[in-house]
């Protein structure tokens, strides 16, 4: 299941061989899991804003618009980043086809993606603060695990401030300012450019094939 290649058809065919093996085993982390969180976060969401959140957000992996602001942080590990084309190459994360039609990907200021350089999948949460060398040093290195955890906190109330108080508090640009050597933006567009590059036969063999991955039973 590749996560890079020339084109964005490379991780596409990845996606679509992660979802059939996930299906075929019904895997607790990817298709069942995934729910709970989901209630979790609407709980969240519903406690801290007092105000109607919608009571599901399926298939959002399906080129759907996810109805609610959304934070999407990325690490830079090689294990769940890929790179696509050749110059220059471009980052590539599994979540980059979710939360967003293919046809707008990126044009939503709402949809914030970051990555934050020097730490891995686990390093953005507090795992880090339960390991020791030499396991710590594939969770946040070189960038070490109170910078991290700092970063990640203040992207977290930047966040919240900004899409549930209406707080004038400049995000995401203000943190990008101030952490410049490990926080950048994560870009989409390209994924956009690349289906509208696809004919409309083409578009609708990929949607019915990622339509038929996503109901593997």
């Amino acid at each position: 299941m590749r996560t890079g290649g020339r084109t964005y058809d490379d991780p596409f065919e990845g996606t679509i061989g992660f979802l059939q093996v996930t299906g075929a085993v019904d895997d607790r982390v990817f298709r069942v899991s995934p729910q709970v969180w989901i209630d979790d976060t609407l709980f969240a969401e519903e406690s801290l804003a007092a105000h109607r959140a919608p009571s599901s957000i399926d298939d959002i992996i399906d080129h759907a618009d996810i109805p609610v602001p959304l934070l999407m942080l990325y690490s830079d590990s090689i294990d769940t980043l890929g790179e696509v084309g050749d110059s220059p190459s471009r980052p590539f994360g599994w979540n980059d086809f979710l939360y967003e039609h293919f046809e707008t990907a990126g044009a939503r200021d709402d949809i914030v993606r970051l990555r934050l350089d020097g730490t891995t999948h686990f390093g953005v949460t507090d795992a880090q603060l339960m390991t020791r060398d030499p396991a710590h040093r594939f969770l946040t290195d070189p960038i070490d695990a109170g910078t991290s955890l700092d970063i990640v906190n203040e992207l977290v109330v930047g966040f919240l401030d900004q899409y549930l108080r209406d707080a004038a508090n400049d995000f995401p640009h203000e943190p990008l300012r101030r952490h410049p050597n490990v926080l950048s933006r994560h870009d989409v567009v390209a994924i956009r450019d690349w289906w509208l590059a696809k004919t409309p036969d083409e578009q609708a063999s990929l949607e019915q094939r990622l339509d038929e991955a996503l109901e593997t039973p």
